[in-house]
């Protein structure tokens, strides 16, 4: 599926990760307001990832949000979400982030196959 954050002049993948069982699952009205709740918070969580990775490339030119995995199941108290970004710096890799939405802390950052495991 495909979804509008107002960070991105483009629509963004949202997938939920294939290790999951929820992708066989009818989503829960719980899930779906989490979910939810995550795109309403991209004025949050987006500027947070920009910086981290701003860090590692302070000439920054150019870094799309390709990606936004979902990586809890629905009975996970907590839902863990990765985005995955393409990147001119590197863009054979690009780089992924994996948050909290809970605490918007970034728990994970690296090439972009961090945002997807």
């Amino acid at each position: 599926m495909y979804v509008a954050i107002p960070e991105e002049k483009e629509k963004v993948c949202l997938a939920l990760s294939d290790s999951l069982e929820v992708i066989n699952e009818e989503l829960t009205p719980s899930y779906k307001a989490k979910l939810d709740h995550l795109l309403d918070q991209s004025s949050v969580w987006y500027p947070k990832a920009l910086e981290k990775i701003q860090e590692e490339f302070p000439e920054l030119a150019h870094a799309r949000l390709l990606s936004i995995f979902i990586l809890s199941e629905q009975t996970d108290i907590d839902l863990i979400f990765g985005l995955e970004f393409g990147l001119r710096e590197d863009s054979e890799h690009g780089r992924g982030l994996k948050f909290s939405l809970d605490s918007f802390e970034i728990l994970e950052y690296g090439l972009g196959e961090v945002a997807y495991y």
